[in-house]
């Protein structure tokens, strides 16, 4: 694995996260919205104490923001290890996406005590829930990450 590859690939995954949330919360105010392809994308502020798509936001206290730390330091420790007998630049690029997702919201967290979302993707009344980069990146990764898994499981046992 090329430790330079990764290193790049989640340092700039990390400051396009961090410079998106930046840029929306120094622009708008809790739930204001600019509107960039009618009836379907807007940019909008929403403040995410919850986990993936707001969920537990209303659970209050330290006890969540710890579990959420550890569970998310526990992963980042799994993948940083796992990627010790990687040798593919995709699957190396694939888990620095999920780390560096991982690392965007903690950070978020830590700074400004909620997750800054602010895509918001809709269809008529269909609002999929508010999300950004970092959650991007974790998606996409696990996705790649499943995808290489399985073509390369498929090489080994055909």
């Amino acid at each position: 694995m090329s430790k330079k590859l990764f290193f790049t690939s989640f340092s700039l995954l990390v400051f396009i996260d961090l410079i998106t949330k930046y840029f929306v919360v120094s622009k708008l105010t809790q739930f204001d919205t600019i509107v960039i392809i009618p009836h379907f994308f807007n940019i909008v502020l929403v403040r995410n104490k919850g986990i993936a798509f707001g969920l537990f936001s209303e659970v209050n206290g330290i006890f969540k923001d710890v579990i959420l730390f550890l569970i998310a330091i526990l992963v980042m420790y799994f993948l940083i290890d796992f990627l010790k007998n990687v040798k593919s630049k995709a699957l190396c690029v694939s888990i620095a996406m999920i780390v560096a997702g991982v690392v965007g919201n903690i950070l978020d967290r830590l700074i400004n005590g909620s997750v800054i979302d602010f895509i918001d993707l809709y269809f008529k009344k269909f609002h999929w829930p508010s999300f950004n980069f970092a959650d991007i990146y974790i998606t996409l990764g696990i996705f790649s990450v499943m995808v290489i898994l399985i073509k390369d499981w498929k090489k080994l046992n055909a």
